[in-house]
């Protein structure tokens, strides 16, 4: 590329001036010289010719223009346009109108595809909510800033829309997190060249325990409470204590306790097991459980076949449930330091009770399916099934509802 100003004979002087217009001289795609007409300014010129060569690689190579050249492409007159167009430099098509392939919505929806039917680094696909919620961020983001193209994306933009929202940093954080994803999918898939998002950063949230534990006698009192309770949530108060009771050995989460079925159970080995895909970290999980917990639960299992489910657990809204039995149990829905009493705060109270137990951290993070820190302790630290076993067994002893109690429940409901 040489940048020049032409030369010419003033007919009044006779004398030779230069252009108040700088001039690239370059050679295309067919190696052919041509010459373009610039602006006064030097530095813009130059930047136009930079351009203009960067457009010729993209032609020598038969690809469409990306990112930040197709922005400048889009940008142009419509004289320059054609001027370009004319010397074979770019496609008509390009400026008459975007293809529907290269609209941004359309982008979005491939991305939205290529979630619900790929599958994960874990090998399983992607959990239906986990896919609802973040597809309804990207869309969030995309109609609130007014994004059409890939070229509108801008990091500014995302910041002053998020900053706008009244949400909390965690949900902040997972609008991010949705957006990074599809910019970077984008990037992978080929379809750009970086991501106009890339160094949008997360904000720094202070690290907060949200749910309390629940301590041995309070258990207590809550089975006890709950197991004479009304029927709730089309459960009654004997399936609830239960679902408790097993919650707590187990550390199994809401959903993967409304996927147990008949089959999950081994009492001869004190057992329950349930499949990856519906676990949260979608790998196969084994839990044991205390032998007096497997002997009480022979009783409740009477009946139920491999593929009945054990627990009629339809609700979302399990904080709820036994929010209203812990009521009814006098126990206090947020302790001293603002914790709040949750359906996941059984799974922290067989954290605390193994901590208690003065259980070892590697045979605790086997038994809540943590993933360890450190090289050591991932690679080096193996739990046996003995370890596992006693560190189980030296959970307090919780009640189990008795036969007659649970008969006189369930009579008096139905």
């Amino acid at each position: 590329m040489n940048l020049y100003r032409p030369k010419f004979k003033d007919r009044k002087t006779g004398v030779l001036r230069e252009t108040s217009r700088w001039y690239i001289d370059f050679r295309d795609h067919h190696r052919t010289r041509q010459r373009f007409a610039g602006s006064e300014d030097r530095h813009e010129t130059t930047e136009f010719g930079r351009m203009l060569d960067d457009l010729v690689r993209c032609r020598k190579r038969a690809v469409q223009p990306k990112d930040r050249l197709w922005n400048w492409l889009m940008g142009l007159p419509v004289d320059v346009q054609g001027k370009l167009v004319g010397l074979d430099l770019a496609d008509k098509a390009w400026f008459t109108a975007l293809s529907q392939g290269d609209r941004l919505s359309a982008w979005v929806d491939d991305f939205e595809t290529w979630l619900r039917t790929s599958k994960g680094k874990n090998g399983y696909h992607r959990n239906a909510g986990h896919v609802q919620v973040t597809m309804h961020r990207i869309h969030a983001i995309v109609d609130g800033c007014g994004f059409k193209t890939w070229g509108d994306i801008r990091k500014g933009a995302v910041e002053t829309y998020l900053g706008g929202l009244s949400i909390e940093i965690g949900t902040h954080n997972g609008y991010i997190t949705a957006i990074k994803h599809f910019t970077t999918w984008c990037v992978k898939d080929g379809r750009a060249e970086f991501s106009p998002v890339q160094y949008l950063d997360r904000v720094a949230a202070p690290q907060k325990e949200k749910r309390r534990p629940l301590a041995a006698d309070e258990v207590r009192q809550l089975l006890r409470a709950t197991v004479n309770g009304p029927r709730r949530y089309c459960m009654t108060g004997f399936e609830r204590a239960a679902l408790y009771r097993l919650g707590i050995e187990t550390g199994y989460r809401a959903n993967e306790l409304r996927h147990l079925t008949g089959g999950c159970f081994d009492l001869d080995q004190a057992t329950v097991s349930l499949a990856a895909e519906f676990c949260k970290d979608r790998r196969d999980a084994t839990q044991p459980i205390t032998m007096a917990l497997a002997s009480a639960l022979r009783s409740f299992l009477d009946g139920k076949g491999p593929t009945d489910r054990v627990f009629a657990l339809h609700t979302p809204k399990t904080a709820l449930m036994i929010q209203a039995d812990a009521g009814e149990a006098g126990l206090p829905l947020v302790d001293d330091k603002g914790r709040e009493l949750v359906f996941h705060s059984l799974r922290h109270t067989l954290r605390t009770e193994l901590e208690r137990a003065r259980v070892s951290d590697g045979v605790i993070d086997t038994i809540m399916r943590h993933k360890p820190k450190g090289v050591g302790k991932t690679f080096y630290r193996h739990a046996s099934d003995f370890e596992i076993r006693e560190g189980i067994e030296r959970l307090p002893e919780y009640p189990w509802p008795a036969e007659r109690e649970h008969q006189r429940v369930k009579k008096a409901v139905f």
